[in-house]
């Protein structure tokens, strides 16, 4: 009775053996790579960018070749499918919303397989994987996932004030067309020249514009004529090699403190003639007066 008991259990190990999950069998290895770590500029270029997922595997000391190999983005079930190569005859079969796109196409090259996206779109950014299935499933490895970055490089921050209070401004400044939005950061020139960084009055917000966001903060800061201020915004964003930085000063116009004295005209007797003032001559009244006492 013990003897059959322990060829009971036997069994049932090499039953669970039999039908343990295909990825923790050894043997098989898969990767993904040619994914640009820096992301991928859209609006850079007059023609949107490329990308190319390079998807390879390794048997190992698998026996089976490989019958399947499958992209997916941003899931692994059929619903998040990208393409469905059959290894035997290098035949892919684009699949989901990816079939009426011309631009997506699979090169097979075993064991490398090539996922080419010529033209990308704001769409396409997200986690990318491949899977490779031996014939009769004897095996199942998908690869760890590659994250595909879509920016777009946002416009020069702009600046408006308003004055809020007596000798207090507000300042608001924005930038439109990032993707992400672009992080945007006040400064404050003393009179020294130095840049020290403040806080914004309120959070920055981020409001989304089609594919793209608008990016607003808000800075308050008092001022006057005798002591102004510089502000400046700064926006930072992955697709800039450098911040772009605006410029205000607060108040925004300085009159000059200077007092500049108008002496008002004086008034003279004269006779007038063609809008201009004649004085008359004393020689004129001189000989005037002679003719009366002549006279």
């Amino acid at each position: 009775m013990e003897s059959v008991m322990k060829g009971v259990g036997f069994l049932n190990v090499l039953v669970l053996l039999l039908l343990r999950e295909p990825d923790f069998c050894s043997g098989l290895t898969v990767t993904l790579s040619g994914v640009n770590p820096n992301g991928y500029i859209m609006n850079q270029a007059a023609a949107a960018p490329s990308a190319q997922l390079v998807c390879s595997y390794d048997l190992g000391s698998d026996t089976q070749p490989a019958e399947y190999v499958t992209f997916y983005k941003d899931g692994a079930d059929p619903a998040h499918q990208i393409a469905v190569v059959k290894v035997a005859d290098g035949a892919s079969v684009k699949q989901n919303s990816y079939q009426g796109r011309s631009d997506v196409e699979v090169n097979a090259n075993d064991p490398q397989y090539t996922l080419r996206i010529a033209s990308l779109q704001y769409s396409d950014e997200g986690n990318y994987t491949c899977k490779v299935v031996l014939n009769f499933q004897v095996n199942t490895v998908t690869s760890s996932p590659q994250n595909l970055m879509v920016y777009a490089e946002p416009q020069p921050p702009q600046v408006s004030q308003s004055e809020v209070a007596p000798n207090r401004f507000q300042v608001e400044c924005q930038s439109t067309g990032g993707r992400p939005a672009p992080t945007l950061t006040w400064y404050v020139r003393d009179a020294a020249g130095s840049e020290v960084e403040v806080n914004a009055a309120n959070p920055q917000t981020n409001t989304e514009s089609g594919d793209t966001f608008i990016a607003s903060s808000t800075l308050e800061r008092n001022a006057t004529n005798e002591e102004p201020v510089t502000v400046i915004c700064r926006a930072t964003h992955p697709a800039l090699s450098s911040p772009m930085s605006r410029e205000q000063q607060l108040p925004p116009t300085i009159v000059s403190t200077s007092t500049t004295s108008t002496q008002a005209p004086t008034t003279t007797t004269g006779y007038i003639s063609s809008c201009e003032i004649v004085r008359p001559s004393i020689i004129a009244l001189a000989a005037l007066a002679l003719m009366k006492i002549l006279l």
